[in-house]
C-alpha cells in the first residue's frame, strides 16, 4: 500500500495498492536446457493513473516480458516489451504498450539500487504516450521488511519514503 499525504488540499489518500507484484530478471544462466534467460514482470492492483492527479484511480494489470543479461553477480540489466491495462481510460485509453529498459546492481550486501525506463504508448491512440521512470534504493537485507527510497516521474515527479513489511 502506498498512501499520500497533499498539504495544499491536508488530505491522506490511497496513491497504490498491490495486490501481486513478480519481476524475474533470470539474468543469470543455469545451463539448463530451457533456460532462455527471459525477464517478465506481472503486477496488478489499484493506482492512480498520474503521479499530478489525486482522483484518477483504476484497477490495473501491468506486465513485460524480455531478456535479461547479468555482467556480474552484483549487476543485472534487462530490455522488454511491456504493456499496461488499466479500468479507466482517463490518458486516451485501456491499453498501453512500448520499450522498458532497467537494471540492478547490489552495491553491498544492505544496499541495492535500481532504474527503470519505459515509453508506452496508447493502443487506441497512438499520438498519446506516457514517459515512465523508476530510480529506487534499497537499504536492507531482510527477507521479512525493507526500506526504501524512490523518484519516479509519469508525468510528474514524486519522491517517496517507504518500509515494506513482507509475510
Amino acid at each position: 500500500v502506498r498512501l499520500h499525504y497533499n498539504v495544499d488540499r491536508a488530505r491522506l489518500s490511497v496513491r497504490e495498492l498491490t495486490l501481486l507484484r513478480i519481476i524475474n530478471l533470470n539474468a543469470a544462466t543455469t545451463g539448463l536446457p530451457d533456460d532462455k534467460g527471459y525477464t517478465w514482470k506481472l503486477a496488478a492492483g489499484y493506482r492512480d493513473q498520474s503521479l499530478e492527479s489525486y482522483d484518477s484511480g483504476s484497477l490495473y494489470i501491468d506486465g513485460y516480458i524480455g531478456k535479461g543479461i547479468a555482467f556480474s553477480p552484483s549487476f543485472a540489466v534487462y530490455g522488454a516489451l511491456a504493456a499496461s491495462l488499466t479500468s479507466k481510460n482517463d490518458f486516451g485509453g485501456n491499453l498501453a504498450i512500448g520499450p522498458e529498459i532497467g537494471g540492478v546492481a547490489h552495491v553491498t550486501t544492505h544496499f541495492a539500487t535500481s532504474i527503470s525506463l519505459g515509453h508506452l504508448r496508447f493502443a487506441n491512440d497512438t499520438d498519446t504516450y506516457r514517459n515512465v521512470l523508476t530510480f529506487e534504493q534499497r537499504y536492507t537485507n531482510n527477507s521479512r521488511a525493507d526500506f526504501r527510497t524512490a523518484v519516479r516521474y509519469a508525468g510528474a515527479t514524486e519522491f517517496a519514503a517507504s518500509f515494506s513489511y513482507y509475510f
